[in-house]
């Protein structure tokens, strides 16, 4: 367990520690200054048909209080979901209204009877629940405001990490290309056309992720025409075989981080293949609007390097996550065939 991951449980174990312990203090003060003690005692005796409302509201409110605080803020608290939170709000608040009203309406028809009378209980329930509510959203804006500082500095470090190791091995890519050439000739002396169209492709392939892959965005257009260039250059080495890559919808002007694709399809080249066989590689880029789609799928027929390709989901689970933090979906599905598909909403480019 990394030390980021024992920090993160640590601060949710005091966090949780902190709610449970303000809850107690809440509930006891109340407890003890409106006699709830004496109520609860009266709970317990069946003969009795007197109850306090508060044991009906409490459990409502806090219900109220952390469906927005666990739910509602975690999935739709920021700019561009705002308006289908506040709707959300509103849509909680009326549950939370009718379902206290059904319970005590009910409770009342059974003949229980209970401390306030039942004109008042009704007055204080919208009041209640605007107060949970606005601790609550308060609470929630300021956890989401504390946390999008943490990924930002997350980014920003990540960023910093990979500056240094680009200037570090920038070196190796001249390296690299310079033995390539000199391959590349010798295979040409040699006569070995299908080995030194191999490594021109190779040499092509690499220039895209030294330089392209340092920049924040590149050009939709410029990735797609690398995942051709790295379809063609496997297509040296596997000859003719059923690889579908389709593209629909109007990608000029769109632009989104290099390299977003490619270790998924690395994968599929890596587990897919069985000259045998022949399994299809299907490969599916769409965009609608300004949401981008990207799906792939392969048998899992090359099992010496196990049964499901981990590093290359792990790194775009990482980034997506990284880049697209409350704007994309992944789906994976690992049957028969082994599916990867996921989208990401642009913003509005011109």
């Amino acid at each position: 367990m990394t030390d980021n991951v024992k920090q993160k449980n640590y601060n949710n174990q005091i966090q949780l520690l902190i709610h449970l312990c303000t809850w107690a203090v809440i509930v006891h003060f109340l407890f003890a200054i409106d006699g709830l003690y004496y109520s609860f005692l009266d709970i317990l005796d069946p003969k009795v048909k007197v109850i306090d409302e508060a044991f009906i509201l409490i459990p409502l409110l806090i219900g109220l209080f952390y469906f927005n605080y666990s739910y509602l803020g975690l999935h739709f608290l920021d700019r561009t979901n705002w308006k289908k939170y506040s709707i959300y709000i509103v849509l909680s608040f009326i549950v939370y209204y009718f379902l206290s009203s059904v319970i005590f309406i009910i409770l009342s028809k059974k003949g229980f009877i209970f401390q306030d009378d039942i004109e008042g209980i009704f007055d204080f329930l919208p009041f209640g629940g605007i107060i949970i509510l606005a601790i609550s959203i308060s609470i929630t804006v300021s956890k989401k405001m504390v946390l999008n500082d943490e990924i930002k500095e997350q980014a920003e470090k990540k960023q910093k990490e990979a500056e240094i190791n680009y200037l570090t091995a920038q070196i190796n890519p001249h390296f690299l290309f310079n033995s390539l050439n000199s391959i590349y000739s010798l295979a040409e002396e040699e006569k070995a056309i299908k080995s030194s169209e191999a490594i021109l492709k190779l040499s092509e392939i690499m220039r895209y992720p030294v330089h392209e892959g340092t920049l924040k965005e590149v050009p939709i257009t410029s990735e797609i025409d690398f995942i051709k260039q790295y379809i063609d250059f496997q297509l040296i080495r596997i000859g003719n075989y059923p690889i579908r890559f389709n593209i629909t919808g109007n990608f000029t002007s769109k632009t989104i981080p290099p390299l977003l694709f490619i270790s998924l399809i690395e994968n599929a080249f890596k587990y897919g293949i069985s000259q045998q066989e022949k399994p299809p590689i299907d490969i599916h880029l769409t965009i609608s609007n300004n949401t981008l789609s990207f799906s792939i799928a392969n048998s899992i027929v090359n099992k010496k390097f196990g049964n499901t390709p981990k590093t290359g989901i792990d790194n775009l689970k990482a980034r997506l996550k990284l880049l697209y933090p409350n704007n994309h979906s992944l789906t994976i599905k690992n049957n028969s065939i082994f599916e990867v598909f996921f989208t990401i909403e642009l913003e509005n480019q011109f």
